[in-house]
C-alpha cells in the first residue's frame, strides 16, 4: 500500500489509539583506518541496528493505558516487542487537539526477560481533547494551554569481537515534562507537583497585544521495576 500509514510496529493501535505515522531507520557505526596524510585507507561498518518509531493519536476520552497487568497491556520502557526494545515514550497535549503518543525504540536480539523495565504510569493521562497537566499545576489565575511528557532510558550494549551487538539492557529511566500556560486574570504561574523536581521555568513572558504566558519544566527519576 503506497498511501497512508498501515504498519503498526508496536501493536499499540486499536479502536482508541489511531496510528498516524511509522518509521524504521537502519544505522551503522564506522571504524576508519587513516594513513599518514589523514586520509581513510580502510573502513569497516559495525554494530548494525534499526531504530523504529510510531506516532498515535488518542480517539477516546478514557485514560491512556500503557501498562496494565490485568489486561496484559505492556508498553513499559525496556519491553521487547517483535525484536525491538522500547527506549522512549512521549505524550503531548494541547487545548485544541486530542493527545498524541509516540513510542520509539531499537532492534535487539536480547530476550524480553533479560531487560529491565520502567513504569510509564506518569504518562497515562486522560485521552480527551484538552490540555492536561503532567507533573505541575497552574495557579488559580492561569489556564493550561499545552503539555508534553516523555519517559526515556539509556542503553547498555555489549559488542562481540567483531563489533556485533551481543546483549542489551536499559538503565537511568527518567520522566521529563513541560507545561505551558497563560495568565487570564493575573500573572501567569504554576507549581511543581509532589514527587517531581523543577528543572527550568516558572517565569512569564509579556507583550503589548496578548496575555502573559509561562512555561515550567519538571522531571522525575525512576527506579527499575
Amino acid at each position: 500500500m503506497s498511501f497512508g500509514s498501515d504498519t503498526d510496529y508496536w501493536g499499540f493501535a486499536d479502536t482508541r489509539n489511531k496510528l498516524q505515522s511509522s518509521s524504521r531507520n537502519p544505522t551503522k557505526s564506522e571504524a576508519q583506518c587513516l594513513d599518514s596524510n589523514g586520509d581513510v585507507a580502510a573502513a569497516t561498518m559495525y554494530d548494525s541496528f534499526t531504530e523504529q518509531s510510531c506516532v498515535y493519536r488518542r480517539c477516546h476520552d478514557s485514560a491512556i493505558v500503557l501498562y496494565d497487568t490485568t489486561t496484559s497491556i505492556d508498553f513499559r520502557a525496556g519491553k521487547v516487542i517483535g525484536g525491538y526494545v522500547i527506549t522512549g515514550i512521549e505524550v503531548s497535549t494541547n487545548n485544541t487537539e486530542r493527545p498524541e503518543i509516540t513510542i520509539s525504540g531499537r532492534s535487539t536480539s536480547t530476550a524480553d526477560g533479560s531487560i529491565n523495565k520502567y513504569d510509564p504510569t506518569d504518562l497515562e493521562i486522560v485521552g480527551s481533547r484538552k490540555a492536561t497537566k503532567i507533573g505541575a499545576t497552574v495557579d488559580s489565575v492561569s489556564k493550561l494551554t499545552g503539555s508534553s511528557g516523555s519517559l526515556a532510558v539509556n542503553t547498555a550494549i555489549v559488542l562481540d569481537s567483531l563489533g556485533v551487538a551481543s546483549c542489551l539492557d536499559v538503565y537511568g529511566g527518567r520522566v521529563e515534562a513541560t507545561n505551558d500556560y497563560v495568565g487570564c486574570t493575573g500573572d501567569p504561574g504554576a507549581a511543581v507537583d509532589t514527587g517531581w523536581t523543577v528543572s527550568s521555568g516558572g517565569g512569564d513572558e509579556r507583550e503589548n497585544t496578548a496575555y502573559g504566558t509561562g512555561s515550567i519544566s519538571v522531571f522525575k527519576n525512576l527506579t527499575q521495576m
